[in-house]
């Protein structure tokens, strides 16, 4: 279990360093990749009679993220609410019906450190590659009893490496990748929940 963590910490470590050493002296870039569609640009019109609630809880590999639960509360309320689907969309635990939201951050941590090892000791000329692979389970409640469950997953790939850095004004960072993807999974969510008449 020791061995596990540290090597979770070990992953961590490198990316953020790699993305540090990226930024200093090259470029960074990243790709989402998911089934879910992307949502409108424009917010759908407001259709439903219903409110809900939702909760968050988000982990990295396996282990609790409070820090991560905080930032990304809200894109997944954001995407919950363009949908239109519902009246009106709250963060808790007061309205139903409610869903309870488990997002996990995974991805091959060996990959990562070993990309990420060597394209720092060549100053980012050699590229580094990390993946998250993001998984969201939502279960959907009324009244304390089960309705439905749903699961959706994605994932984000970026590259570091030095002459990325021309590309970089041409993509969205990894953070807007990562709240982006979440955001179409809830949104995604909405349109699962409308279709099978879970509001009645």
């Amino acid at each position: 279990m020791n061995d596990d963590r540290s090597l979770r910490t070990l992953h961590r470590m490198t990316s953020v360093l790699l993305c540090a050493a990226s930024l200093a002296l090259g470029g960074c870039v990243a790709f989402r990749g998911s089934d879910v569609p992307e949502r409108p640009e424009a917010p759908a019109a407001q259709r439903g009679k219903t409110p809900m609630s939702y909760e968050l809880a988000f982990t990295s590999m396996g282990d609790p993220n409070p820090g991560a639960t905080v930032i990304l509360a809200p894109a997944i309320g954001e995407g919950l609410a363009q949908s239109g689907v519902f009246s009106e969309v709250k963060q808790g635990n007061d309205i139903q019906p409610h869903v309870k939201i488990q997002v996990d951050n995974d991805g091959p941590i060996a990959l990562g450190v070993i990309t990420g090892i060597f394209s720092g000791l060549t100053l980012t000329v050699l590229p580094g590659y990390a993946r998250d692979d993001y998984r969201m389970v939502a279960v959907v409640e009324r009244d304390g009893k089960v309705l439905k469950t749903y699961e959706y997953e994605g994932s984000v790939s970026t590259w570091m490496e030095l002459f990325l850095v021309f590309g970089m004004p041409f993509n969205d960072g990894t953070a807007d990748h990562v709240t982006g993807l979440l955001g179409d999974m809830a949104h995604q969510l909405a349109l699962d929940i409308e279709r099978d008449k879970l509001l009645l």
